[in-house]
């Protein structure tokens, strides 16, 4: 059998992560794949509204044996998506014989709560480098010379749902305990107790959380946060808001917070039994997430997967239709983007 995970223009995030480590652990197994689109493989491996409708469908028709599994992200309009994400999303896993979610809150949110997805299938959550984020190995003497309760935060999206506005609000209101932030937002008017950090590269995310105490996640409606995983492996309990998938996630490993009052008593409830959080996070990750053990399941997944018959001509042009409409206007959007002002 082999792969086609397709090459996009700007491998970033979550999901560039995800195919970095896919790729790197295929490549250990000996499991053949490419990321040219036009080779010929067995399996169509697309990641949420990364790869066209049209390709898709190009490959599908070269392609009589092609399977495509579809590993879908959640629905963008769930947290703050306004580019038409889902209507590219949807019209792909017409197209796909294996759809795997990220969490149960994925399936909910893209088959009930919107309706995205049409085509039923597993949840496998994503996976973490155990070996990489790790209780041991290199500290950040800046943020452990800092006295008190170290919590951090890793934000990279302005994103509101991602909730680093709230920061500000918990520091001012917990003023002996020290909110590190790691990210690009920039607060307007800061507390003392809040200490901001650029973006770091992996290397320094990795040291700056063995460097707190716990790790804090506000999003919502988020549907399998990579960060909180990898907090977790680095032994570092969850204090987090109740949402999207991120229960899931924490399992035990951690406290929920459904108000910024709730903080103090989560926190208290955490520093109060250390020790047993600390190697609960880190025995969930590594039992739960490693690396291996989800992606043994993505390849036993997709090897079990059979090819569904191609959708008929009538949805198959809606679907091409609205893609293109939704391409054009991605265009426009751009366009007006860059035209000068005045």
């Amino acid at each position: 059998m082999k792969l086609c995970i397709p090459a996009i223009e700007h491998e970033q995030g979550g999901s560039g992560t995800f195919r970095r480590a896919w790729r790197a652990w295929l490549t250990q197994k000996g499991v053949a794949w490419t990321d040219d689109i036009h080779a010929d493989y067995d399996v169509l491996f697309v990641n949420a509204w990364q790869t066209r409708y049209r390709a898709v469908y190009q490959q599908k028709k070269r392609l009589p044996n092609l399977r495509v599994a579809h590993r879908v992200d959640g629905a963008g309009q769930d947290y703050g998506r306004t580019d038409g994400a889902d209507a590219l999303q949807k019209a792909v896993n017409s197209l796909a014989d294996l759809t795997i979610f990220q969490s149960d809150y994925c399936r909910q949110s893209t088959m009930s709560k919107f309706n995205i997805i049409g085509l039923d299938g597993p949840t496998i959550y994503n996976p973490v480098d155990a070996d990489f984020f790790t209780l041991q190995g290199d500290t950040l003497p800046e943020i452990t010379q800092i006295d008190g309760p170290r919590i951090l935060t890793a934000i990279w999206s302005p994103n509101p749902r991602k909730g680093a506005w709230r920061i500000p609000l918990l520091a001012r209101a917990n003023p002996d305990v020290q909110f590190i932030f790691v990210g690009q937002t920039t607060f307007d008017d800061p507390a003392p107790n809040v200490h901001p950090f650029s973006a770091m590269n992996r290397d320094q995310l990795a040291a700056a959380m063995r460097s707190c105490d716990a790790f804090l996640n506000l999003s919502e409606n988020d549907p399998c946060p990579n960060i909180v995983i990898e907090a977790m492996a680095s032994g570092l309990p969850v204090i987090y808001a109740p949402s999207g998938g991120t229960p899931e996630l924490v399992g035990d490993a951690g406290q929920p917070i459904h108000s910024d009052d709730d903080f103090p008593s989560a926190l208290n409830r955490i520093l109060q039994d250390h020790p047993t959080y600390r190697s609960k996070a880190r025995q969930r990750a590594e039992s739960e997430f490693a690396q291996d053990h989800i992606f043994s399941q993505y390849l036993a997944t997709i090897i079990a997967s059979q090819r569904r018959q191609m959708p008929p001509l009538w949805q198959h042009v809606m679907a091409h239709g609205l893609t293109s409409r939704q391409w054009l206007r991605d265009k426009i959007v751009n366009y007006r983007d860059w035209m000068p002002r005045g």
